[in-house]
Parts: structure tokens; C-alpha cells; sequence
């Protein structure tokens, strides 16, 4: 049986429980699966650089009504701001905040958040807070 045969339901679901590296690997046997598997990708987004941070921000808010609109879980580690240990926190690389803040206040689906280094990213980028709050 063709795996193409199956109704993107059915798809959806295979998709969804796969990781997101195989799910994206799994994308790559056809453009018809491909919107499904970008789909669960970006259900979860955790930066694990400054750069990767950069990189995805930038990229969910290209096409905002196709990418942010997936966004459930936004995971930014000390990692994402270059800050490998609590000590060192004041001297991380907070160049992505603008960009941050952008993507949280455009994303309507948005369902938990953790960021790390919480009072520097406040500070340097207040804007960041307002969806948090219910002012988004």
C-alpha cells in the first residue's frame, strides 16, 4: 500500500508521533507530507544558540500566518544566549530579542514558555512580557 493512499488525518497523526528530526526526514519522501511533518516541527521550537535562535525566529516570522500559527511551545534556554552557566548570565548575546518579542506577540497558540535569564531578557526587551500578561 502507497503510505500516500492514507488521508492527511491519518498522516497527521503517523507524523505527530514521530520526532521532529525523523518527522522531517520522513517529510522529505514527498511534498505531500511535507506541510504535515514543517507542521509538528514547529510545534515545539528550543534554540540551542544565539545563531540557531536568530535563525528560527527569523524564520517563523517570514510567513507569520503559516509558521507562527503552529507554535505551541517556546523553550529558551540559557543556551540560545550563548550563557553556559548562571554567573555569566549579564554577558550573554541578546541580539535575537527583538526578534523574540516579535514571535511572542504574534503567537495566537502559544501554550507554554520557559526563558531562561528571565530579568535580563525583561530589560533589554520589555516588549516581550506584554502577551505573557494577557496584553498580546
Amino acid at each position: 500500500m502507497n503510505i500516500l493512499a492514507l488521508n492527511d488525518d491519518v498522516l497527521s497523526l503517523i507524523t505527530s508521533l514521530l520526532p521532529c528530526p525523523d518527522a522531517l526526514r520522513f517529510s522529505l519522501t514527498s511534498r505531500a507530507i511535507r506541510p504535515l511533518a514543517t507542521r509538528h516541527a514547529l510545534t515545539t521550537i528550543a534554540p540551542a544558540s544565539p545563531h540557531q535562535a536568530q535563525r528560527a525566529y527569523a524564520y517563523l516570522l517570514a510567513d507569520v500566518p503559516h509558521r507562527l500559527r503552529w507554535l505551541r511551545r517556546l523553550d529558551v534556554r540559557m543556551a540560545a544566549f550563548g550563557v553556559n552557566a548562571e554567573y555569566a548570565v549579564a554577558s550573554g548575546d541578546y541580539a535575537a530579542l527583538p526578534l523574540l518579542a516579535d514571535v511572542l506577540t504574534r503567537a495566537p497558540q502559544i501554550r507554554h514558555l520557559s526563558v531562561a535569564c528571565a530579568e535580563h531578557v525583561v530589560m533589554a526587551e520589555p516588549r516581550g512580557t506584554s502577551n505573557a500578561e494577557g496584553g498580546g
